[in-house]
């Protein structure tokens, strides 16, 4: 294997590296989504008048900030995975 063969490997494997730690992100956003809203029952709306109103949107906030913050991890994951692959010949 000469020099550039080996750069090369050496970039495909950081760029698999990369992947895995976005994955590994993405896997903990999405399970912090869940935790997020794991108290309140599929489907219960914010009862507004209610003391638990305020926490009730604060908990969906972070659900969704978390979801977000899942499928973008997730889109870099898939990013680097297909650079990896194209450095394949």
């Amino acid at each position: 294997m000469n020099s550039y063969e080996s750069k090369q490997e050496a970039r495909r494997q950081r760029y698999l590296e990369l992947a895995e730690k976005a994955e590994a992100r993405s896997n903990a956003a999405f399970n912090g989504a869940r935790d997020a809203v794991a108290g309140i029952p599929p489907g219960q709306p914010i009862l507004v008048d209610h003391y638990s109103a305020p926490k009730h949107r604060a908990a969906l906030k972070r659900h969704d900030q978390r979801m977000h913050r899942g499928v973008e991890e997730a889109e870099k994951a898939k990013h680097y995975r297909g650079k990896a692959a194209d450095m394949d010949y």
